[in-house]
């Protein structure tokens, strides 16, 4: 429960875009709020539950859990995901690597709503929006995923995974030439893709 805050100090960009106010809370607690310029004020771009220097080491604290989740140090990952969501609690990259987390622990439910909590904070975070879709491809829950990968070739038109899933889920559909189109782009990107060469195969 917040009682009392102190504006400790405070920092704009030579551009004067973005900004960081660093409070103290309750005369205990760091709060480190980064702003962005949005017309004639501003808005608040995250928090950051500490002091302001940690504003860009969040970044490497990414790279940290990613080569964690790489190696499968699933605990040593679990580990820092808690301490740093905890430290950046707005941040979507860190609700990604959770989904990442709780797919490699067989947790689909958890898995699909960390991805939901990225996208809702980017929705143009592609990566978090494919393995989404992936997941509801895997379920069998077809159309939802097809919507997703479309979604996603919006923002991406030549996203090489969604380009072969998609592709997939039309040979299944018998809508072969649009399939064939998708396949041939992927091919393009990646020439060595063997499971959308595959999939090309089944449309010969």
């Amino acid at each position: 429960k917040l009682t009392s805050y102190d504006l400790i100090s405070s920092a704009m960009t030579k551009e004067k875009d973005k900004a960081l106010v660093f409070f103290e809370l309750n005369g205990k607690y760091d709060l480190t709020l980064s702003l962005v310029s949005a017309g004639k004020g501003w808005k608040i771009e995250k928090k950051i539950f500490g002091k302001p220097e940690l504003y860009n080491g969040e970044s490497d604290t990414h790279k940290q859990v990613a080569i964690l989740l790489s190696k499968n140090e699933n605990s040593n990952a679990y580990d820092l995901l808690k301490k740093y969501s905890a430290i950046y609690p707005d941040s979507p990259d860190l609700k990604y690597y959770w989904g990442l987390y709780h797919s490699l622990n067989k947790n689909s439910g958890k898995s699909k709503k960390s991805f939901i909590d990225a996208i809702e904070i980017d929705p143009d975070f592609t990566e978090a929006k494919y393995n989404y879709a992936f997941l509801l491809h895997t379920e069998n829950k077809i159309s939802d995923a097809k919507e997703l990968y479309y979604e996603i070739l919006e923002v991406d038109e030549n996203e090489p995974k969604t380009l072969n899933n998609l592709a997939s889920i039309l040979i299944d559909e018998n809508k072969l030439a649009e399939a064939k189109e998708l396949l041939e782009r992927c091919l393009k990107e990646v020439p060595d893709f063997e499971v959308a060469m595959q999939n090309l195969e089944r449309i010969k």
